[in-house]
């Protein structure tokens, strides 16, 4: 570690003759510089004071100047492989050089990393004075869209005023890793990027998706054989759908590994931004054969992120990645529509259907469930195969208690722990009782030529109104039933959000999620939020209304309304309703 140690008391050296370290840092820091550099209090007096003393560490520093010291053999190894793959110059070799042996060096750390109240303009023209380089080139060197910043490989935090805290790498071990002597620049990067586990699906379980994963295969393979910049595929939808699982699938079919966008390791209030720089690394560092996994995208792409990434950048970064990617999220409303035209494929995983989701747990279940067990955990929409596969093994491992009753209930607290409760799918949703039957209902019209017509023009707005328990969402359900279409119900607690706008993105979202289903869409008590405008006295009420108006006029399908109130309904909207139908009590 001889160049360590040169190194270390060069810089040094620097930071006290030609920057004033002295002047800059307590009294504590400067004894350990002095310590640093071999000297006491008591040499000092001996070479006669503070002056001899620094002409003695002058001719020092010239003496080392004649034959600078160079990194470590293995920092300087893995820097010029680095440097190559990111195409750095010398300038933000020497840069990132030093502020790794900093990050290594309790003397530097304890030193040059006690300085405080140094701006961007401070840092620069330190590490300047310190390396002994033009201003102007550290200055091009440290700009945000430099190559050593926009790789991702460096942070340098804006309004932290510590010099510690100014800068920080890719990753924490970054720093440590460099000095590795088993690490390839490949293996130092896995700490922010690692490698997928394999999946337990495989494509019949996605049979409700297949068009949309047989377009994913065939654009994947072609943009991968290719050599194709720019790839990028989009899955979103609710949790607990699969989208994680349909990644690994497609990693396993086009025959490539797949790697993560690690998250878990990092701070929370960083880890979009370190994950995006983490991201933004990899490019050049991992060929373009693998498959890189955005998981929690929501993170950098949503409107309100908080996170100091520029939005250009985040384009760009989606028009010219070198690895193909699949970005995941639960959910699109939050993002930009910019963003959103930048993805080559957008495909929505829904909640599998009742059939799908019993196959599933019929096949990971390893003969623990029956038909009662599958009948009762098809109520959890969000069960993965992973969770069922987890309570076999514990319930199989098992010799005195109930194999089958430690199944489910390992299911049910798994679940309880992720915050899934139970509750309805959409097929479950159209269940009706075998004696319902229409005739029974007091309505004022004759329901079953509604039913007839409805089947015929595929497209209605219909209001039903009366008292609480008349059949009115029973009847929606039948509706549904006897088109043989899904069943898409809001209630107002679903839509209703507490922050301005939200209320109006969940309408909407509630009218595309019905159009891309096919569904039959029914709102109940849809006079919350489809009041009368004239009462308004808040303009979000204005806009919740204006909406809903819009959305039931572009929508091309089947939309019911329910409410007990009809004379509290906006005027406008009344006026969009195809028919008006009153449900009373029997008589």
């Amino acid at each position: 570690m001889r160049n360590f140690d040169r190194l270390v008391t060069f810089y040094l050296l620097r930071a006290v003759l030609y920057y004033g370290l002295f002047d800059k840092v307590n009294g504590c820091a400067a004894d350990r510089a002095i310590e640093g550099l071999g000297y006491g209090e008591k040499q000092i007096k001996a070479i006669g004071g503070m002056s001899n003393f620094l002409k003695e560490l002058k001719k020092r520093h010239d003496d080392i100047l004649k034959n600078m010291p160079k990194f470590p053999a293995l920092l300087d190894k893995n820097l010029q492989m680095l440097s190559k793959k990111l195409n750095l110059d010398e300038t933000q070799k020497q840069i990132l050089g030093f502020l790794i042996v900093v990050s290594n060096s309790s003397t530097l750390e304890n030193t040059i990393g006690k300085i405080e109240d140094i701006n961007n303009r401070d840092f620069n023209k330190m590490i300047a004075i310190i390396l002994n380089l033009p201003q102007r080139a550290v200055n091009n060197a440290l700009k945000y869209d430099a190559k050593l910043l926009s790789s991702g490989l460096l942070v340098i935090e804006r309004y932290k005023i510590n010099f510690l805290a100014k800068y920080s790498f890719l990753n924490d071990d970054f720093a440590f890793e460099m000095f590795d002597t088993k690490n390839y620049i490949s293996k130092i990067f896995l700490k922010s990027v690692v490698p997928c586990g394999k999946g337990d699906l495989k494509s019949c379980d996605f049979e409700h998706i297949k068009d949309e994963l047989a377009l994913t295969l065939e654009y994947l393979k072609n943009a991968i054989s290719t050599k194709r910049h720019g790839v990028n595929i989009l899955l979103y939808g609710p949790a607990g759908t699969g989208k994680t699982e349909f990644a690994k699938l497609v990693a396993k079919e086009i025959g490539l590994e797949l790697f993560e966008v690690a998250y878990n390791k990092f701070e929370n209030d960083k880890r979009a931004t370190k994950r995006y720089l983490a991201y933004t690394a990899v490019q050049n560092i991992f060929s373009n054969n693998i498959l890189l996994m955005y998981d929690e995208a929501e993170d950098i792409f949503s409107l309100d992120n908080g996170i100091m990434i520029n939005k250009a950048a985040i384009n760009r970064a989606l028009e010219n990645n070198k690895i193909a990617t699949i970005w995941i999220t639960n959910k699109v409303q939050d993002m930009d529509e910019a963003v959103l035209r930048r993805f080559d494929i957008a495909i929505n995983l829904p909640i599998p259907d009742e059939k799908t989701r019993k196959r599933i747990i019929e096949k990971y279940s390893n003969g623990l469930s029956t038909n009662e067990s599958v009948k009762r955990l098809l109520g959890y929409t969000s069960l993965s195969p992973a969770v069922i596969q987890k309570a076999a093994k514990v319930a199989l491992s098992l010799d005195k208690f109930d194999r089958q009753k430690a199944f489910e209930m390992v299911i049910d607290n798994t679940l309880k722990s992720q915050g899934h409760s139970k509750e309805k799918s959409a097929d479950q949703g159209l269940s009706l009782p075998q004696s319902y039957n229409v005739e029974f209902i007091n309505a004022s019209t004759d329901l079953n030529k509604l039913a007839c017509g409805i089947k015929e023009s595929s497209n209605a707005r219909i209001c039903i109104y009366g008292a609480a328990g008349t059949g009115k969402s029973a009847y929606a359900k039948y509706i549904a039933k006897s088109l043989n279409k899904p069943l898409v119900l809001k209630k107002s607690s679903d839509l209703i959000n507490q922050y301005i706008g939200e209320t109006e993105k969940n309408i909407a979202q509630a009218f595309k999620e019905a159009r891309e289903k096919g569904a039959v869409l029914v709102f109940d008590e849809v006079d919350t939020f489809l009041q009368d405008r004239s009462n308004a006295v808040r303009n979000w009420e204005i806009s919740q209304v204006n909406e809903m108006l819009v959305q039931m006029e572009n929508f091309e399908g089947i939309f019911i309304a329910t409410t007990n109130l009809l004379d509290r309904l906006d005027s406008a909207s009344i006026r969009r309703f195809d028919m008006k139908i009153e449900f009373g009590y029997l008589k």
